[in-house]
């Protein structure tokens, strides 16, 4: 594949997955290792506008990650322009000396984009010391009633609740009865 400037570029290219032995004890009993490894899964790395132009828009990416370093750049386009204000300062807000945090990002977006945070759904998991899988939560915005979104959410878990009840009949007479009360708030 020759470039405008007459040079070959690379052809796309899946690099294959090296993790740090500490990596690989942390997921070994988590998720399958040749899943992980499989080169097939890795992400595509793609070298020209041109590649990142036909696998984005004509070729099938649904289950694929197209990476395009600097493409930005090479496509004369600025973050600024790319991306909204909310991600840029998201960004730089999730900046840490050992890496970008992916929580950071998130807890940054719901503190001071409450209307972008409300239309966005995002899960970060990890495993712990213990090899047990758990999922960092960020804090919810505080525009919402906590008692409210609690009872919501009851109200959606929970099937009508069966009430044992004791009442007098029509000859004065107690009579047991179960009927369904379902929780409203």
């Amino acid at each position: 594949m020759s470039s405008s400037d007459g040079v070959s570029a690379p052809a796309p290219t899946r690099s294959p997955l090296e993790l740090a032995a500490a990596e690989r004890a942390m997921l070994e009993d988590t998720w399958p290792m040749e899943l992980i490894t499989d080169p097939a899964r890795q992400p595509l790395e793609v070298f020209t506008p041109t590649d990142y132009a036909t696998r984005a828009l004509a070729a099938d990416h649904l289950e694929d990650v197209v990476v395009f370093r600097n493409g930005a750049e090479a496509l004369g386009v600025s973050a600024e322009q790319a991306l909204p204000p909310w991600v840029l300062g998201a960004l730089e807000a999730a900046k840490r000396p050992e890496g970008a945090s992916v929580l950071e990002f998130l807890r940054h977006v719901v503190a001071n984009e409450p209307q972008v945070a409300g239309l966005l759904k995002a899960n970060v998991e990890f495993v712990n010391e213990k090899g047990v899988q758990k999922e960092a939560k960020p804090p919810r915005s505080r525009s919402r009633s906590r008692s409210r979104s609690r009872s919501r959410s009851r109200s959606r878990s929970r099937s009508p609740v069966p009430r044992h009840t004791k009442s007098k009949g029509r000859r004065g007479q107690d009579e047991s009865t179960i009927s369904s009360r379902s929780r409203r708030s």
